[in-house]
């Protein structure tokens, strides 16, 4: 069984001897969360002054290889993970895999995961990072976030059917699917994170949510056509603005879906006249 503590102990012991840019090191992710998953993965974070996030997190890589690599099967360079950071994977023979994240101020995912991080050095620093999160997460700018989302993602789905290009649609919809899922979880418990909303139903005990079961249905009889994939754009849409009208109404913000409304017509039209 893997020490999860010496790994944290030997990680932010070289870090912080070998590279003074990084401001803080966190532990994200389950084993920082209520679950306590140990077994399965672990994830870190590293918060840095601004710069390239891809050569930081390579320098990262080149002083923790010698002992992450150990045993790994699989270890995969830097890439941006949308919503997470710039990641670097190691995965292991047992399916055990180690994961570290690299952000700048400029970078945060703006979500409550980062609230529940959980410093291992650098603790002021995170602080302040937990802040900054904490003040963009207003209502008003998680509606509009949302609604954007919304928007985008309805009408990228119209366009794909509009052009018969079903398997792109089929892929978008997965994100529409994300987005009524977040929507619903912050409807419940204010929370608004399409990246790790799938995963929060069956944590969060929301399996049996009736609006949820009513997502999965969509998703359950969806089939590869393009009027079937339209219908199920059509009924995310509304779930979603429906949802996004309960919120304005019960925080009593000020903001109008006029312009949802009058988008989301226009994005239809490309398909019925197709």
């Amino acid at each position: 069984m893997r020490n999860i503590k010496e790994i944290i102990k030997y990680t932010s012991k070289i870090i912080q001897h070998e590279m003074p840019t990084i401001k803080a090191m966190a532990i994200g992710g389950s084993v920082a969360g209520d679950n306590q998953d140990t077994q399965s993965d672990l994830d870190l974070v590293f918060l840095a002054n601004d710069g390239d996030l891809i050569k930081i997190s390579n320098e990262i890589t080149k002083i923790l290889d010698q002992f992450l690599s150990k045993n790994s099967i699989i270890a995969r360079s830097s890439v941006w993970k949308e919503g997470f950071g710039c990641r670097t994977t190691y995965i292991y023979s047992d399916g055990f895999k180690i994961e570290f994240f690299v952000n700048t101020f400029s970078t945060l995912p703006i979500t409550n995961r980062v609230i529940r991080w959980t410093a291992v050095f650098g603790e002021s620093y995170l602080s302040e990072v937990k802040e900054y999160v904490k003040d963009n997460l207003s209502e008003i700018n998680i509606i509009q976030k949302a609604n954007f989302d919304v928007n985008y993602t309805y009408m990228s789905i119209n366009r794909h059917l509009s052009r018969g290009e079903l398997f792109a649609a089929v892929y978008v919809i997965t994100s529409f699917i994300a987005i009524c899922l977040a929507l619903r979880i912050y409807e419940i418990k204010k929370e608004y994170d399409t990246a790790t909303c799938y995963k929060r139903i069956y944590r969060d005990g929301l399996h049996e949510d009736p609006i949820i079961n009513k997502i999965k249905k969509i998703l359950i009889d969806q089939k590869m056509t393009v009027l079937s994939l339209k219908v199920i754009n059509d009924n995310l849409l509304d779930i979603s603005i429906n949802l996004i009208e309960n919120i304005i109404k019960h925080y009593n913000l000020n903001y109008d879906l006029q312009a949802t409304h009058k988008l989301s017509n226009v994005t239809r039209s490309w398909v019925e006249n197709n």
